[in-house]
């Protein structure tokens, strides 16, 4: 059996035989795979921070029964020691149990196991192909997509479900506040503005609190895979009961920020209508405030690239995703 390894770090023993054998038998059950064991396996880290402690392993397994019957089975271990992944799990087995369970097009992955000792996430891996990379290979079928990426965060707005948790006001606060004073002292001649967007922002947030559902949270084109006419979600770490439209806002200015980098040939605003179209609310009041969520997620996307990444400051970049949420939060929709 082959084994696999990387230098340092705690996600050595993720990678060790022993446990992968383990992570098997838990999950060989409810995948119907009783009579097949492992003939040999590949450990791969996808993702790794530099102390080794967050990472995203795929394992692909070589499975054979008595009869000689051959499979390959790849799954997905997340890990973050100072994360629990409990509830991100419940949530999901809810949600599969609900409806997101491959009945239809509009599903999610499927959620195997949490290991609580190890706190590790294990999922199947999500089929087919990446929505960003479709849309980096220019293929026209991803306007298709699109759409259909909206009529998947309708059917997750809708769904009835009591295992996320509430984000509270209080906490939204206390994030654009942090990002205003740090996007501020990052580039001074722009604090006021920063401010003004964050408070405009929080006031639109505070006046619709009591609006909310179910939200991913991060959905954006790498969290969701295409094959065929379906559509599969992944990573709900940030699920939560929120406002709706930070869902839209959120994956249309991650659209905006895709087609500017890579010059993308999509029709912004094309792509936006399929969007929109494909949601089709039952209150389309909720698109009054995408603009506001639109704004928030630059204001984030700015503090990631700048603060939390270090990259040093573009002042023209760093000033034209401002001006674009200043425009998003005047629009609304």
């Amino acid at each position: 059996m082959t084994e696999a390894r990387v230098a340092g770090g705690s996600v050595n023993k993720f990678l060790e035989e022993s446990f992968i054998e383990h992570l098997y038998r838990v999950s060989r059950q409810k995948l119907g795979l009783a009579s097949f064991d492992i003939s040999n396996f590949k450990a791969s880290p996808l993702r790794r921070s530099k102390s080794g402690r967050k990472f995203v392993i795929e394992y692909t397994l070589s499975l054979a029964d008595r009869n000689r019957h051959h499979l390959t089975l790849s799954l997905i271990g997340k890990g973050r020691p100072e994360v629990t992944y409990r509830r991100t799990y419940a949530l999901m087995d809810e949600l599969w149990r609900e409806g997101f369970d491959g009945r239809d097009d509009l599903r999610i992955v499927r959620p195997l196991a949490y290991l609580a000792p190890s706190r590790l996430l294990l999922t199947a891996k999500a089929d087919g192909m990446n929505l960003k990379d479709l849309l980096l290979s220019n293929d026209p079928s991803a306007s298709f997509y699109v759409g259909l990426a909206g009529r998947w965060l309708s059917k997750l707005h809708r769904a009835n479900v009591k295992s996320a948790k509430w984000r509270p006001i209080v906490e939204e606060e206390e994030t654009l506040n942090k990002w205003a004073l740090r996007l501020g002292s990052l580039h001074p001649s722009c604090s006021t503005k920063v401010k003004l967007l964050s408070r405009h922002i929080l006031e639109t947030e505070r006046s619709t609190s009591k609006c909310s559902a179910l939200i991913h949270g991060d959905f954006h084109p790498s969290n969701i895979f295409v094959n065929g006419r379906s559509m599969t979600v992944i990573d709900f770490d940030a699920s939560r009961f929120f406002e709706p439209a930070q869902d839209l806002g959120y994956f249309l200015a991650h659209l905006a920020k895709a087609i500017r980098r890579y010059h993308l040939p999509f029709d912004g605003r094309s792509l936006r209508e399929n969007f929109l179209d494909g949601y089709a609310p039952e209150d389309r009041e909720v698109f009054d405030r995408i603009g506001c969520y639109e704004a928030r997620t630059h204001l984030q996307h700015l503090h990631y690239v700048y603060w939390t990444f270090g990259r040093e400051l573009n002042a023209e970049e760093f000033e034209y995703w401002l001006d674009t949420a200043e425009a998003s939060l005047r629009r609304g929709n």
